[in-house]
Order: structure tokens, then sequence, then C-alpha cells
């Protein structure tokens, strides 16, 4: 099987990332508006889930002001990640794909996953080679049983 191309994806803070933590934080304040209104509670019951939840989505957009940025970088082998303060290679597995956007673990012998959210605005000119070296042959290995494992689930490293 044919290995995909060298590239290099340069990552910046995905805006799909932000629009999830922002639909989350809205459902989660129209279903308290909502459980508020429904139900007789006590305003301190109120006030501690009402806090609870701002704290919840302050912490979701933090977290996503603290994405990473750099750059994913397939050299037909291996996966390299610019964030890591070396270039050993690391795993990368698939975790959703929506198209224009994905998210994926990159998994390193010694170090804690990472987490990244892919968006093709990021660097458009590369989105369809970064996709094609996610699925070619290379992200296909062999199962414990000889099996090729599916393309979305396996490790490349």
């Amino acid at each position: 099987m044919h290995r995909a191309p060298a590239v290099s994806f340069l990552t910046a803070r995905s805006r799909w990332h932000l629009r999830f933590v922002l639909v989350l934080a809205t459902s989660a304040g129209v279903a308290l508006v909502g459980f508020g209104l429904g139900q007789p509670q006590s305003q301190w019951q109120l006030l501690i889930l009402g806090c609870a939840g701002l704290v919840s989505a302050c912490m979701a957009l933090i977290d996503w002001s603290r994405s990473p940025v750099g750059c994913l970088r397939w050299d037909r082998q291996h996966w390299h990640w610019s964030g890591w303060s070396d270039s050993a290679a690391c795993g990368l597995i698939l975790r959703m794909d929506w198209q224009s956007g994905m998210l994926v673990t990159l998994q390193r012998e010694g170090d804690r996953s990472l987490w990244l959210w892919l968006d093709a605005r990021s660097d458009f000119a590369q989105w369809n080679a970064l996709r094609r070296a996610i699925f070619s042959g290379q992200s296909i290995a062999p199962g414990d049983d000889g099996v090729e494992a599916s393309p979305r689930h396996a490790e490349v490293g």
C-alpha cells in the first residue's frame, strides 16, 4: 500500500472547539433557567447551580484559550509535533472527523496524551494532504490476530 506524501500542518485554536464550548455553556444556561422556572427551589440552590455552571463554562473557555498551537508533521513514516521539546515520533489516533475539522490524540512514550482540535481554516492549503495522511494506508497497523485494524483506531508511529 502507498504511503501518503509528507505534510506539515500548522494548528491554531479551533473554531469548532470554541463553538462546542459555547453551545454547551448556552445549553447548560438554558437548562438552568428552565429548571429554575419549573421547579420550586430555594434561591441559594439556584445560586449554587448557576455558579457551578458559570465556573464550568469559564474553565472550558480557559482550556480553549490554552489549546496547543504548533505544527503537526507527517514525514511519510512517523508523526511529529512541534510542541514537544524533541522531535521524537508520536502516534496519532483519530477520535472524531467532521470533514472540515478533526479531533485527534497524539501519544508518545512517557508523555501524557495530547488532544488536538484540527480545523481546516488553520491551514486550508494543507488540509486535504493532512486528511490523506491520516486516512491513508500508513495508518493501518496489524492487530493482535494478524487482521488489519481500522485506520480510524490504529496508532501510527
